[in-house]
């Protein structure tokens, strides 16, 4: 039995409550009722009522939640907090360790039958956790796992087979509506390929005498160009002997003027008084000689001597007017003989340009003689019947393009369908290997199931007015009512606020015998709640009922806290 309730930071609700077997909690909405009631399925499952695991701390009023539950003397804390992760701990009896779920130590602690249900909170749960919680009334967790998980892992592989085959269906579906909208040519893709391959080749040794056609009338145009001006050719080589002819008698005449120039010099010219540079050395001389005859101490002897040296060199010197009759003559001759030298330069260069003209003149002569020569050694020319043989075969090759194409497609396409074909029937085996498993999986739990229906059935009649509980699990889905008499079944959605209080402490009774049972009261009302407090208060096992409203009396055996 649950003794007492502790919780912090739960949806905004700290504080303490006292349990006994059978107690009442009333009060307003948002006073906190369910807020213990959730902190107790925390506290045992580690998680709060329609969360899972992770979502549970969105219920947090602060960086952390806490729960104490006081059970058959035993303690059991735990705390979820938020750092830079979320940490959650257990405490059994003061000991505490990490944790998640419903961890192993309350199996060892408390075994393996829950010691609370909350009613509200199973209601809350998926189909697979109820599965899951209704096996576990005849199986142990190991085999219920078991059953439960090899019931999943074969539907979820079934489900995939039968997306797979799906999607293989749809995709043959799409090939053979996309091949049917392809509008098929007539003939024979191998015969047309054939046939366009024998003519991409015949265009091909087409396509080249062409082109050698064309490179052949094209030389043949220059070779002639070339040959058309061989006689203004040989006329230039012609000319150009002439000029070069005069040009060289040219240079030849002015060579024999500049020697004659030469012969024909005056006497005083060609022999010259004195040599280079003799009359500055005899004015050396002189100047010496004064400079003895003026010195001091010197013999009279040898001064008479220095006079006539001087007077001999004095009478070397020419007439003053002679010399300048010479230099008139050499710069006159020397002038004519400048002139007959630019001549003869300039001459000599005409010369050498038209040599060079010449020279050109004879190699381009030349070439127009080769070129004559290899004339008749250019093939043949462009051929009409090659050009109009070359259009007919691309007018052909692309009508069988045209041809070709659409058939390529629908060749594709046929090779495509013929794949998704064996994908979909591949799939489809796959499917049903997958079908047989899952039908495999679901007999193997069918006799568990049907344990725990005819348990269900006995234990919930000890609770019921008259009637039982039924269970019936399909593929999908779990169904629970009440079988009031022979032929009438009853979902719990339809039931009143009293008998739904009814139905879940017959289902919590029929799931865990010895488990403290919560059961919400929102919907009944003040009449009926006294009655099903009545009925519920003759069983042993545990109640906490939590309702809105507050009944005109408290049956006797009941404890009601007020809120």
């Amino acid at each position: 039995m649950i003794e007492s309730i502790e919780i912090r930071n739960i949806r905004g609700i700290t504080g303490r409550i006292e349990l006994d077997p059978k107690t009442l909690i009333t009060g307003e909405n948002g006073v906190g009722k369910s807020a213990y009631l959730a902190g107790a399925h925390f506290d045992f499952m580690g998680r709060l009522p329609g969360y899972q695991a992770k979502e549970t701390f969105a219920n947090a009023s602060g960086q952390e939640m806490y729960t104490k539950v006081l059970c058959s003397g035993r303690i059991v804390e735990r705390k979820l907090t938020q750092g830079k992760t979320l940490s959650e701990e257990l405490a059994i009896d003061g000991t505490w360790a990490k944790a998640k779920g419903g961890d192993a130590r309350l199996r060892d602690a408390f075994g393996p039958s829950p010691k609370l249900l909350d009613m509200p909170g199973f209601f809350a749960c998926t189909d697979t956790q109820k599965r899951r919680m209704l096996l576990g009334m005849v199986c142990d967790r190991e085999k219920v796992s078991s059953l439960t998980e090899k019931e999943e892992g074969a539907r979820k592989a079934k489900n995939a087979a039968t997306s797979e085959r799906r999607t293989a269906d749809k995709a043959v579906e799409e090939l053979t509506k996309q091949k049917a909208g392809i509008e098929k040519p007539i003939g024979n893709l191998a015969h047309m390929q054939d046939e366009k391959q024998e003519l991409d080749r015949e265009r091909k040794e087409v396509m080249q005498r062409v082109a050698t056609g064309k490179a052949n009338d094209e030389a043949r145009k220059m070779v002639e160009k070339a040959v058309s001006n061989k006689d203004s050719a040989e006329n230039l080589v012609k000319e150009l002997k002439e000029k070069a002819k005069t040009r060289n008698a040219a240079v030849k005449k002015l060579v024999k003027a500049i020697a004659e120039h030469q012969a024909d010099a005056p006497e005083e010219i060609r022999k010259p008084v004195f040599g280079p540079g003799i009359v500055e050395k005899i004015e050396d001389a002189l100047s010496q000689v004064n400079m003895i005859i003026e010195k001091k101490g010197v013999a009279d002897e040898f001064v008479g001597n220095m006079i006539e040296v001087s007077d001999t060199l004095c009478s070397i010197f020419p007439d003053p007017e002679m010399i300048k009759v010479s230099e008139k003559a050499m710069k006159e001759w020397r002038e004519a003989a400048d002139a007959f030298i630019a001549s003869h330069a300039g001459a000599e260069k005409e010369l050498k340009k038209v040599q060079r003209e010449l020279g050109n003149a004879k190699a381009e002569l030349k070439s127009i003689v080769k070129a004559a020569k290899q004339h008749e050694k250019i093939g043949p020319g462009l051929d009409t019947n090659d050009v109009s043989s070359l259009e007919g075969i691309e007018r052909r090759i692309a009508e069988l393009d045209e041809k070709i194409k659409p058939l390529q497609e629908i060749a594709a396409l046929d090779k495509s369908i013929e794949t998704a074909r064996v994908n979909a029937e591949k799939a489809l085996r796959e499917e049903e290997s997958a079908k047989a498993e899952l039908d495999k999986a679901v007999r193997e739990q069918r006799a568990v199931v049907e344990a725990a229906a005819e348990k269900l059935a006995r234990l919930s009649k000890e609770v019921l007015p008259y009637g039982n509980l039924r269970l019936e699990i399909d593929e999908k889905n779990l169904y629970i009512y009440w079988a009031k008499n022979k032929g009438t079944k009853v979902q719990r959605t339809t039931l009143s606020g009293g008998e739904q209080a009814l139905f879940d402490c017959a289902l919590g009774h029929a799931m865990a015998p010895e488990a403290s049972i919560v059961i919400e009261g929102a919907e009944i009302d003040d009449k009926n709640i006294v009655a099903v407090m009545e009925h519920l208060g003759q069983f042993d096992f545990q109640v906490i009922l939590a309702t809105c409203h507050t009944p005109p009396s408290v049956p006797n055996g009941w404890t009601h806290i007020k809120m």
